[in-house]
């Protein structure tokens, strides 16, 4: 199976660590964009270093990963100009940084939003050899709340290799120290290309005292100038938030070295052994969906997503329970579709896929001693096209959107009234409106007909 065809949430990005610890202003909305395009631009280009720069993000994949976060036209919007303006500064260790902007393009027509990343960036996403890159989870993307959050799993993931001498073989993690106000940067909390910084920088020469830099920032641009602000709302938030979603966790100690002051903040990292058990299970899962053709895992897709809830991944699960045999898992399905009173049809037809007497030889299914006849499956595959409102229903305005109005006759033409009215192609419409707002939306055209 090609790595494109795994969903975003089970995949994983590569990236330099000198680029992952960069400096720079940003977002939570901002950092996951940009991680999902290096994550497309690496599946689609097999990693290769000559590849195209360039990453297409659908407006369904951002709602699948994200949920609905309100108007998320305007906010894709305004992410859009800022990731355009962003900027990062890399530095070598050695007195010497370089500054660019990450993202040469941003795009949005159709429902797709497209990212052309700029050129200084290939070194640090593509071709990279083992030693000088992490490997990332989208997933975590997804489940972070915070920008902090997001960016310490970034910076304290790549600590966790082996042979790093910051490890502590005493205390079985590895410790490292942040210069507090060095690290609200480190973050994306503080932006160290605002104009007002100029002047200090240039004092400055080669090495940067992020201590100046701050203390140089406009007043409405210090977040967190209280130290115990900043450990409340971002370091303790992330701390307890890692240790749920990622592989990850970390205490911390507050570090003194002038006077009473806290400049500096001390981290234990440790591994995440509980959610690293779960995660090694995720791989093996992935490792097996490879296994299995693209052609047999599409087809599937196309007849059963959406059935019953049915998601892609259901699909996946049901075929690694039948060693990737489609028509074992579409006879499945076909059987327990046929039942009544059925509360959960994803785990009914896994139990049918695990029971040992479950037979398919001579084109018969046999589950319990009881043949499935041919009529049954035919009258079964006629069910499926020709549920009733009934069977779709759900209290989940995304159900009532996508199961029911998208599948009536006459959703041609609602789609040409907006085209035609209020000039909206279909894509765009779901990227701008809620669920509800869309129902609404139909109701008031269908009554005006």
């Amino acid at each position: 199976m090609s790595e494109e065809l795994i969903p975003l949430k089970y995949s994983t990005y590569r990236v330099s660590n000198s680029f992952m610890s960069a400096k720079g202003k940003t977002t939570l909305y901002n950092t996951r964009l940009i991680d999902i395009a290096i994550c497309k631009i690496q599946q689609m280009s097999h990693m290769a270093e000559d590849a195209e720069l360039i990453a297409n993000i659908y407006s369904a994949e951002i709602k699948e990963l994200f949920g609905d976060t309100g108007n998320s036209y305007r906010t894709l919007r305004n992410a859009a100009k800022t990731l355009a303006s962003r900027t990062i500064l890399i530095e070598d260790g050695k007195g010497n940084f370089i500054v660019f902007p990450v993202v040469q393009k941003v795009e949005y027509n159709r429902g797709v939003l497209t990212i052309r990343m700029n050129e200084e960036v290939r070194k640090y996403i593509l071709g990279l050899k083992s030693g000088n890159y992490t490997q990332y989870r989208i997933a975590v993307d997804a489940k972070a709340t915070s920008v902090a959050t997001l960016r310490m799993y970034q910076i304290f993931e790549q600590e966790l290799y082996p042979g790093n001498r910051k490890y502590n073989e005493e205390l079985g993690c590895v410790v490292v120290e942040y210069p507090v106000n060095e690290l609200k940067f480190t973050l994306g909390l503080c932006d160290d290309q605002n104009p007002a910084l100029d002047a200090v920088k240039k004092k400055m020469g080669k090495k940067i005292d992020w201590d100046m830099l701050y203390e140089a920032l406009p007043k409405e641009e210090k977040i967190y100038p209280s130290t115990y602000n900043f450990i409340y709302n971002a370091i303790e938030p992330a701390q307890r938030e890692l240790e749920e979603i990622s592989n990850i966790r970390f205490e911390y100690q507050r570090v003194k070295t002038k006077g009473k002051a806290i400049s500096k903040l001390r981290f234990f990292i440790y591994k995440n052994e509980e959610n690293e058990k779960k995660l090694a299970k995720q791989a093996k899962f992935i490792e097996k969906i490879l296994k299995i053709p693209d052609e047999v895992r599409m087809e599937l897709y196309e007849e059963f997503v959406g059935l019953h809830k049915l998601k892609r991944e259901d699909i996946d699960t049901f075929l690694i329970k039948a060693s990737g045999d489609a028509l074992k898992v579409r006879e499945a399905i076909y059987y327990v579709n046929g039942k009544d009173n059925i509360n959960d049809f994803t785990g009914y037809i896994i139990s049918v896929l695990n029971n040992p007497e479950w037979d398919l030889s001579g084109g018969t299914a046999v589950v319990n001693d009881t043949d499935i006849a041919p009529e049954r499956t035919r009258m079964a595959k006629e069910y499926i096209k020709t549920q009733t409102k009934k069977d779709t229903m759900s209290k989940n305005p995304s159900e009532i959107w996508n199961n029911i109005i998208k599948q009536r006759d006459d959703f041609s033409d609602f789609i040409s009234y907006m085209e035609s009215t209020d000039h909206w192609d279909l894509e765009t419409f779901e990227l701008v409106y809620k669920y509800e707002e869309m129902i609404d939306y139909w109701k008031k055209w269908k009554a005006g007909r």
